[in-house]
């Protein structure tokens, strides 16, 4: 047995050669939750709140790394079921869920609000991604079920009304989506195109001003991803779009 520096004890033994005893403390701390988890966001007072799947948001404090507090359809959601959360350059929050239609914290508040859908607009729910376009006055929604959205907003005094809700629905061809369940939205270097993580119809190039849709698998013959299940995507370096599937991680 030596006793050398940094606190490490080694060991040498007949016949296992030399151990290294030391005491370590994990980098990882776990935050402990009775659902799953589904996305995460960052409010203007720096805490993390926590997207669940049937207990709604979880607000983190990151300096203490415990729940200080909890976001319920008591509070204002529209569902306790949680897919999404993304946070526009204003500060404002958007929240998709499992109901129908979408809430938003403002900036510096806790409370959440839903954005009044205007009579006779289409009806969609289950909201698992969120983007936005036209300096954030176009919200763009993936849904499992209900295709693609497009909510023009005004924004007055940092509340939210509804303009226009167009639906985009599978019809085949190139001017709507190839399913209707959109998992992942991502915008482009461009800022008028948005990629789309599809179930079953793989990945997606729309084009916002001519409202055209282009399968990954029609921009050339080499260009396959190694499932149509799209599950989630990422902006890399020089140009490249990570795209995770239900088989596998694609670089693009």
């Amino acid at each position: 047995i030596y006793a050398g520096s940094q606190d490490i004890l080694w060991v040498g033994t007949d016949g296992q050669g030399v151990m290294q005893v030391y005491q370590y403390t994990s980098p990882f701390k776990t935050v402990h939750t009775n659902y799953p988890v589904r996305c995460f966001a960052r409010d203007e007072a720096g805490r993390i709140l926590v997207g669940t799947k049937g207990e709604g948001v979880k607000v983190v404090d990151k300096f203490s790394r415990e729940v200080t507090g909890t976001l319920t359809t008591s509070d204002g959601l529209i569902s306790n079921t949680v897919y999404s959360m993304h946070k526009n350059s204003f500060g404002d929050i958007f929240i998709g869920t499992e109901g129908a239609g979408v809430n938003y914290i403002q900036r510096n508040s806790a409370t959440p609000l839903q954005l009044s859908i205007p009579a006779g607009s289409p009806h969609f729910k289950s909201v698992y991604s969120i983007a936005f376009t036209d300096s954030d006055s176009t919200l763009w929604l993936g849904t499992a079920g209900s295709g693609l959205i497009k909510i023009e907003l005004n924004r007055h005094n940092g509340r939210y009304t509804v303009r226009n809700v167009r639906q985009y629905l599978s019809s085949g061809g190139n001017t709507s989506p190839a399913s209707n369940t959109i998992y992942e939205i991502i915008r482009d270097a461009d800022p008028e195109i948005l990629w789309l993580g599809t179930r079953g119809g793989g990945l997606e190039r729309f084009d916002t001003r001519s409202d055209t849709f282009t399968r990954i698998s029609d921009m050339g013959h080499n260009a396959q991803i190694s499932h149509n299940d799209v599950l989630c995507m990422a902006h890399g370096r020089e140009n490249v779009l990570w795209v995770g599937t239900s088989y596998g991680l694609n670089r693009i």
